[in-house]
């Protein structure tokens, strides 16, 4: 069986990188962690009458504000991006944010699209 998984990304874009329409300031925050619910999460989940690893997947996805599903492939986001950056307003400097899941099963990822932060 497999684990599902997530990992996070971001980029960050200086007023002179949007100038140039590129940014090499990109990283890696969360790489390919698993998501394993615990009892509480598994509480929680049964509550809302959502699968515990997408109950997971969706709590990550509020942390990290990330609300917009990329294009589908047959139907299935391939990861959800931030609708708006993190502005640092003394540099200007925009963070967007991206996650991305793997290992999820085709119901949870309908699940997911469902219950997603809008």
């Amino acid at each position: 069986m497999t684990i599902p998984r997530y990992s996070v990304h971001s980029e960050t874009w200086t007023p002179e990188a949007v100038e140039a329409g590129d940014t090499d300031d990109r990283d890696t925050l969360a790489d390919r962690e698993p998501l394993t619910p615990d009892e509480w999460d598994k509480e929680e989940a049964t509550e809302a009458g959502i699968d515990p690893v997408v109950y997971l997947a969706v709590e990550v996805l509020r942390k990290w504000y990330a609300t917009e599903p990329s294009d589908s492939r047959e139907g299935v986001p391939c990861w959800f991006n931030t609708a708006d950056p993190d502005r640092d307003y003394t540099t200007g400097e925009d963070t967007y944010h991206s996650v991305h899941f793997d290992g999820l099963t085709p119901a949870q990822w309908e699940q997911l699209h469902a219950h997603r932060p809008r």
